[in-house]
C-alpha cells in the first residue's frame, strides 16, 4: 500500500511537470511504451489507491498522446516503469511476457529508431555517454544528456531487479530468454556506462552490473553486444564518449575471461576500427585510442605468434608519426601518450624483432633531439617551443622499455649502444635536464642499456664502462646531496653494470679497479635513513660481492 501511495505521488509530480515541458523526441519515446503498458491494467482493481494509480497513469498516457506536448526528463520513465513493474503481478503471465519482451527497454530502442531531422536535439554535453549504442539497427550516433542517461540507469537498475516481479519467474519468461535480453540491451550500456565521466552515472551503471547474473556477464552474446556498442561509440561526435568507449575496450582486453573469448575476426575488426580512429583532429583525451591499440596489440601477438612483422612495423611507424604530429600541434598531453605507448608497444616486440626495437629507439632519439632544440637555445633569441619536464621524463622511460635485448652483436649495434651510453651519461649532467624526475628516468634508461647492451659495448674504446661508473658515483648520481630518488636510481644503474661481470670475465676484470668507488657509493647510501637507499645499498653490495 505504501508503495502504491509513493507511485501515485510520483505521478502527481510528473503531471505537474508535463504542463510546461515540450520535447518531441521524448514524446515519441513514451508513445512507443503505450502498447506495452496499456494491456497491463487489469479490468478490476481492488483498492481505491490502485484505481487512483491506474487513473494517474492514464492521465500521463492521454497527455503524451497530444501532439504539442512531451517530456525532456527521464524521471517520468523511471516513474512509469516503477508503476508498470508493480502492476505486473496483477495480470496473467502471457501479458507480462509480452511486456518484458517488447517494452522493458523500449525507451532505449525507440529513441534511435524515431530520431529524425524533425526531432528537437537535446543539448550536446562533453559528458555525453553511450546508451545509444544499444540500438544495433541504426549506426547514426545519437547525443544524450548525462541527466537523461542517469535516470535511465536508475530505471534500468530497478527493472533488472523487479522484472519479472512475481515469485515464480519461470512462468513469465525463461531464464535463457531473459538473459538474452539482458545481454543484448542491458550489459552493453552498463559495461560502458561504468566508465562515464560523472561519478553518479558511473556508480549507477555499476549497480546495474551488480544485479546481472554471471550467465549474462560472461556470455558470448554479451561480449558481442558490447564490442558492437563500442565500435559505434568510437565514431561518436562527443570526445568524452569516444574516450569512454576506449576505456571500456581496454577493460575488455584487461580481463582474462573476455580476452580468451575474443575470436580472430573480432580482434581484426576492432583493430581496424581503432586504427581508423587515429587520423583526424586531436581531440582532448585522444591518447586513450593509442592506449587501446597497444592493449589490443598484446592480444594480437598472443593470437598470431611469430607472424607479426608486417603489422608491427606499420604500428611502429604510426606511433612515431603521432609523436611528430603531437609536437607539431603542441598537444603535450597527446605527445606524452604517444611516447608512452610507443615505449610499451616496442617492449612487447619479441627477440626476433630486435632490429625493429633498435629502429624505434633511434627514431625516438632523433625526434627528441629536434624537440629539445628550443630548450637548448638562448631563450631570448629562440622562437622554438620548449619541451616541459614531463614529456622529457616520458622519453627516457620509454627508451628504458624499448632497448633491445642482447641478441645482436654486429658492429653497428655495438656502436649505437656505446653512443647511447655516453649520451645518457652526458644527459644526467645537462643543465637542461636538471629536474630530479628527469634524472631519475635517465638513470633508469642507463640501467636498461647497461643490462641489455652487448658486452662488446662495455669493452671497446671510448671508456664507456668507466664513464658509466663515474656518472653513477658522481655528484649527479649516488653522491647527489639533495634527491634520494636520484641516488636510488643511480645505484640501480650501477648494480645493473656490476651484474654484467657475472657472465663476462673481461667486464669483471675492468670493474676490479672500480671496486673502491663502488664501496664509497655503498657507504653513502648506508648513511641515509631512507629505507629505499638502505635497500639500494644492500643490492649494490650483493652485486659487488658476486664480481669474480
Amino acid at each position: 500500500m505504501a508503495d502504491l501511495q509513493k507511485d501515485a505521488e510520483a505521478l502527481d509530480r510528473v503531471l505537474f511537470r508535463l504542463a510546461s515541458i515540450d520535447d518531441e523526441r521524448m514524446l515519441q519515446v513514451l508513445q512507443s511504451l503505450l502498447p506495452q503498458l496499456l494491456p497491463l491494467f487489469p479490468r478490476s482493481l481492488v483498492t481505491p489507491l490502485e484505481v487512483q494509480l491506474k487513473d494517474k497513469i492514464l492521465q500521463v498516457v492521454s497527455h503524451v498522446k497530444t501532439p504539442t506536448s512531451g517530456l525532456t526528463d527521464g524521471l517520468v520513465i523511471q516513474s512509469y516503469c516503477r508503476a508498470a513493474a508493480y502492476l505486473c503481478p496483477l495480470v496473467d503471465a502471457a501479458t507480462v511476457r509480452n511486456y518484458v519482451r517488447s517494452g522493458i527497454f523500449a525507451f532505449n530502442k525507440a529513441v534511435s529508431k524515431t530520431s529524425s531531422a524533425s526531432s528537437s536535439p537535446q543539448s550536446h554535453s562533453d559528458e555525453d555517454v553511450g546508451m545509444e549504442a544499444e540500438d544495433t539497427v541504426s549506426k547514426t550516433p545519437q547525443v544524450y544528456t548525462s541527466r537523461y542517461l542517469l535516470i535511465s540507469a536508475l530505471a534500468t537498475k530497478e527493472l533488472v531487479k523487479k522484472i519479472p516481479p512475481i515469485a515464480d519467474a519461470g512462468t513469465v519468461v525463461t531464464d535463457d530468454l531473459r538473459n538474452t535480453w539482458y545481454s543484448t540491451h542491458v550489459f552493453p550500456a552498463a559495461f560502458i556506462g561504468q566508465f562515464a565521466a560523472t561519478d553518479a552515472l558511473k556508480s549507477s551503471w555499476v549497480a546495474v552490473l551488480d544485479e546481472l547474473p554471471p550467465t549474462v556477464l560472461y556470455a558470448s552474446s554479451s561480449l558481442d553486444a558490447v564490442l558492437h556498442s563500442i565500435a559505434l561509440l568510437l565514431a561518436h561526435p562527443a570526445w568524452d564518449t569516444r574516450r569512454q568507449a576506449a576505456r571500456a575496450l581496454q577493460a575488455v582486453f584487461a580481463s582474462p575471461t573476455y580476452r580468451t573469448r575474443l575470436s580472430v575476426e573480432q580482434v581484426e575488426r576492432i583493430w581496424q576500427e581503432l586504427i581508423d580512429a587515429v587520423p583526424g583532429r586531436l581531440w582532448r583525451g585522444k591518447g586513450v585510442i593509442l592506449e587501446s591499440i597497444v592493449s589490443l596489440a598484446t592480444v594480437k601477438m598472443e593470437n598470431q605468434g611469430s607472424n607479426t612483422d608486417e603489422w608491427t612495423q606499420k604500428l611502429s611507424l604510426l606511433l612515431i608519426d603521432e609523436c611528430s604530429r603531437a609536437w607539431k600541434n603542441q598537444d603535450l598531453a597527446y605527445l606524452e601518450s604517444a611516447i608512452v605507448n610507443l615505449g610499451k608497444f616496442t617492449a612487447l616486440l619479441p627477440v626476433e624483432q630486435s632490429q625493429l626495437r633498435g629502429s624505434n629507439v633511434r627514431a625516438l632519439r632523433g625526434e627528441f633531439t629536434e624537440w629539445m632544440a628550443g630548450n637548448e637555445a638562448d631563450s631570448s633569441e629562440s622562437t622554438k617551443s620548449s619541451l616541459p619536464p614531463l614529456p622529457i621524463k616520458c622519453v627516457f622511460e620509454a627508451l628504458a622499455l624499448m632497448w633491445p635485448v642482447q641478441s645482436i652483436t654486429n658492429d653497428g649495434q655495438v656502436e649505437t649502444a656505446v653512443d647511447t651510453l655516453l649520451w645518457l651519461c652526458g644527459s644526467v649532467e645537462s643543465p637542461h635536464l636538471a629536474a630530479w624526475s628527469v634524472r631519475k628516468a635517465i638513470f633508469q634508461a642507463l640501467a636498461a642499456v647497461a643490462e641489455r647492451a652487448p658486452a662488446e659495448t662495455l669493452l671497446k674504446g671510448k671508456n664507456a664502462l668507466e664513464r658509466v661508473v663515474d656518472c653513477c658515483c658522481g655528484s649527479f648520481g649516488v653522491a647527489d646531496g639533495k634527491y634520494s630518488m636520484v641516488r636510488v636510481a643511480a645505484a640501480g644503474a650501477l648494480a645493473a653494470l656490476l651484474k654484467r661481470a657475472q657472465s663476462d670475465s673481461d667486464v669483471a676484470l675492468r670493474l676490479v679497479v672500480q671496486r673502491e668507488r663502488v664501496l664509497e657509493a655503498v657507504q653513502t647510501l648506508l648513511a641515509s635513513e631512507e629505507a629505499s637507499e638502505q635497500q639500494a645499498a644492500f643490492n649494490l653490495k650483493s652485486q659487488l660481492l658476486q664480481v669474480p
